[in-house]
């Protein structure tokens, strides 16, 4: 290029020309050659100097008039590049929390997470049902048992005693014997199946709870990632900006310089020996081209909505309110307490001692799955939502 990008502090451009006709090969040796040719000629010119003339001019219609040009252009496209790198930002944010982005995906895994917890748990209460009933059938049977009162003595024979007691006994077993076996067992395989259940039910819980964190923490890092971005980007385009302005005002004081070159010509052809009028300031924009710069703004910041917010994070109170809530330990009065079992009968299965929140549902499971919750690091915590990007502005 003839004439260079400028640094913002830099004087007027110099404009190398080589001409066949001037030794002069910048702008004051060009305007000091027109000037002397008007001198020299004293308003009658020949064709040797109508040529040098033309030459000078059509250099500056072309070669100084297209350098001046390119530098603009390439101002032009070093801003640009500041810009895109902005926008840049802006679109990688879009990409990772946009419609097939990662932010998408990890909202299905946690749904389809949420999903198997949930129905697990529906899976558990049927169980926790189940095992309720048979259980509390085989309660209910050794809670109504006629216990057989013993002979004082039975050294003295058969006597009346031992023989009401011995029937009692016989009773007790016709009655028992068809029934409490069974029930005994479907009680033992229903609590079976029921904490077979409730561990796998834990461990979708797990699973759950963590690919929950595991999006959070996600978000918050992505969202950290945008707004450092979009800080290092800005800083850098408001600097080009600055400096961009600052050579606009040069590229377009070498263009009303050129349009001082270009009078002095006209003036020479026509016959003119005082050059002064040509002198005379001019503003830029009224010429019929003037290398100006487009300035197109940047888009808005967007700040970090999509966190969910650390109330609703695994194990905090939203949290459990949305995902635990209809699972919660309800107490139910038919799984009743054998008190007159020997050694204070077997207790309840559930409590709602366990857990005060009542289920929304009425489905009850044991132990609550809150009991076992497993709360995100701080990593997850909601710490970006709020922030903006901090471009430092330059000073020159």
């Amino acid at each position: 290029m003839l004439i260079g990008f400028l640094p913002m502090a830099a004087a007027f451009q110099v404009m190398e020309h080589s001409t066949q006709l001037a030794a002069e090969k910048d702008f004051e040796g060009l305007k000091a050659s027109l000037k002397g040719i008007a001198a020299k000629s004293g308003g009658h010119i020949d064709q040797t100097t109508i040529e040098a003339v033309n030459t000078i001019l059509d250099s500056v219609n072309t070669t100084l008039m297209d350098a001046l040009e390119q530098d603009r252009s390439h101002t032009q496209n070093i801003l640009n590049i500041a810009r895109d790198g902005v926008l840049r930002c802006d679109t990688n944010r879009d990409a990772w929390f946009g419609t097939g982005g990662t932010f998408e995906i990890l909202n299905s895994d946690v749904t389809a997470d949420g999903a198997t917890h949930s129905s697990c748990r529906g899976e558990e209460a049927t169980e926790f049902a189940n095992m309720t009933s048979h259980c509390d059938t085989v309660d209910r049977q050794v809670a109504q048992w006629n216990i057989c009162e013993m002979p004082g003595d039975f050294t003295a024979g058969d006597t009346d005693a031992i023989n009401t007691y011995v029937c009692c006994l016989t009773t007790f077993f016709d009655n028992n014997r068809g029934t409490y076996y069974t029930h005994r067992q479907n009680c033992i395989d229903a609590t079976n199946v029921h904490s077979a259940k409730r561990a796998e039910c834990n461990g979708a819980q797990g699973a759950f709870e963590a690919e929950f964190c595991g999006r959070e923490t996600a978000v918050q890092n992505n969202c950290e990632i945008y707004r450092n971005c979009r800080t290092n980007e800005e800083t850098n385009w408001l600097k080009v900006t600055q400096e961009t302005q600052a050579i606009e005002e040069i590229f377009q004081a070498q263009r009303v310089a050129l349009e001082c070159l270009l009078c002095y010509g006209t003036k020479i052809l026509n016959n003119e020996t005082d050059l002064s009028s040509c002198e005379v300031a001019i503003n830029c924009a009224s010429l019929s081209w003037c290398p100006t710069i487009v300035y197109d703004d940047i888009t808005d910041f967007t700040g970090c909505s999509e966190p969910v917010g650390d109330d609703n994070i695994p194990c905090a109170a939203g949290f459990v309110a949305t995902w635990y809530q209809a699972w919660s330990n309800e107490g139910s009065s038919d799984f009743r307490v054998c008190d007159e079992h020997h050694g204070g009968g077997r207790p309840t299965a559930n409590g709602p001692e366990n857990w005060g929140v009542p289920s929304t549902n009425g489905n009850t499971i044991a132990p609550s799955p809150v009991d076992d919750c497993t709360a995100c690091s701080s990593t997850a915590h909601n710490t970006e939502q709020g922030q903006v990007s901090t471009p430092t502005a330059p000073t020159f």
